[in-house]
């Protein structure tokens, strides 16, 4: 047989199908400070808005998984940067990307924050003092008028 290893996961996870709604947020939505940009606090927004969802079609077998994402590396983002987007903090592939989200949908994961290193960074700010996470972000966000 010329089935690969890949084609009897997924024809395994196949059988288990259930619907799913998967929501697309980002990491930057993991961080709770109140100078948090517009992008960040509708990225929250749609990180809370899943849980919600998967609490309530939870009764009807309907899967929510919710992505937060660090950087991928698209055209989009290198359009937004001038062309070159490796300057970006631990920007990953799409095929990453996909990978990552395609295990966190078999594994029926709640909120999917990737990559490693990126989910354990806003993790420890997340622990920090409001003040003093706010004088972080702020110092790296704020750009003189």
């Amino acid at each position: 047989s010329n089935v690969t290893h890949n084609d009897v996961t997924h024809n395994n996870a196949t059988n288990n199908l259930k619907p799913s709604l998967i929501c697309l947020a980002s990491i930057a939505g993991t961080l709770d400070y109140p100078y948090a940009s517009l992008y960040a606090k509708s990225k929250r927004a749609m990180i809370a808005t899943a849980s919600a969802y998967r609490l309530a079609l939870d009764p009807y077998n309907i899967q929510v998984t919710c992505i937060a994402s660090g950087y991928i590396d698209t055209q989009a983002l290198r359009d937004l940067n001038d062309g070159d987007a490796s300057h970006k903090p631990f920007i990953m592939s799409t095929q990453t990307a996909v990978t990552n989200i395609m295990k966190a949908i078999d594994d029926d994961v709640e909120l999917a924050v990737f990559p490693k290193s990126m989910r354990y960074i806003t993790r420890t700010l997340n622990h920090l003092p409001k003040p003093v996470l706010n004088w972080i972000l702020r110092s790296k966000l704020d750009k003189p008028a």
